[in-house]
């Protein structure tokens, strides 16, 4: 038992690392000329892709481990909390996000460069492979990650010993990120600070609940 909440604590400290830490910078250094978020028309970003294809590449790698550490840090959790009904759906609804999640980080390390090259004369088809990507893993995946949070901080209700402030913070978290991942296609300017909001909490979320998990209460 004590291995596993080792185990469990040493996943959601990784996590929040990942995440909250380095995450952030590949999204902004790695990947950033080649993202919608970039500010450059489609041919622009096209045209960077092709030319730092190895780059790109890199960086949707490295988010892979990204997905995995996420999902990860939920089946950490989810088994030290009271209410098993939601914690289990919440794990089901976080392994849910991240299928899709793969999906689509395969079409952007794989499909999104292929086609890049060839995005002067036909320019749709980089736009489809790219919005695909983007739909997947910032809309649909994100959106079913929340989901799972919120889950996860309805299972933390009644649990011996977990702390107020800590159940709080889980809240306000998913709550930004489910509204972040609805606003995002409409909205995206509304999106980007509680996006923003959902980065930062993250990482102290994952490391409180590694503490509380490795004090066993």
């Amino acid at each position: 038992m004590e291995t596993a909440r080792q185990r469990d604590a040493a996943g959601l400290v990784v996590a929040g690392v990942v995440n909250t830490l380095l995450a952030p910078v590949v999204a902004g250094l790695v990947l950033g000329p080649g993202m919608p978020a970039g500010g450059g028309d489609a041919v622009a970003r096209a045209a960077w892709i092709s030319a730092n294809a190895a780059v790109w590449q890199a960086g949707w790698a490295f988010w892979l481990v990204v997905t995995l550490t996420f999902a990860w840090s939920y089946l950490c959790i989810a088994p030290h909390l009271a209410g098993r009904g939601l914690a289990t759906l919440g794990m089901a609804a976080a392994i849910a996000a991240l299928a899709v999640d793969l999906v689509g980080i395969t079409v952007a390390l794989v499909v999104t460069p292929s086609v890049a090259s060839g995005a002067g004369a036909y320019p749709e088809l980089f736009v489809a492979a790219d919005s695909l990507a983007h739909a997947l893993v910032s809309g649909v995946s994100f959106g079913v990650y929340s989901l799972a949070g919120l889950l996860l901080a309805g299972a933390a209700r009644g649990t011996h010993g977990y702390p107020g402030r800590l159940a709080v913070l889980g809240w306000v978290l998913w709550g930004c990120s489910a509204v972040a991942a609805v606003l995002l296609g409409p909205v995206p300017a509304l999106a980007s600070p509680l996006l923003l909001v959902g980065i930062l909490l993250y990482g102290p979320w994952a490391w409180w609940n590694a503490r509380w998990v490795l004090q066993g209460r």
